[in-house]
């Protein structure tokens, strides 16, 4: 995995920033992103549904995996 390998090299990986277009709209990956303290700056794919829903949704899973993290 690449997040693997630029850790080998002792560069930090928190708070980088995954640029993808809508294709790579899911809520897994996102997910993932949010586990590894990358930024996801991931298109919103309009075939997923309503932005506005899916933003708010977003929102609702970052502060609940958040409130996990710091556990």
């Amino acid at each position: 995995m690449i997040l693997e390998d630029i850790k080998k090299s002792n560069i930090r990986t928190a708070y980088l920033f995954l640029n993808a277009d809508a294709g790579f709209d899911a809520l897994e990956l996102r997910n993932f992103c949010i586990m590894k303290d990358l930024f996801a700056n991931i298109d919103f794919n309009k075939r997923n549904g309503n932005i506005s829903d899916r933003e708010e949704i977003q929102i609702k899973n970052f502060t609940k995996e958040d409130s996990l993290l710091s556990k």
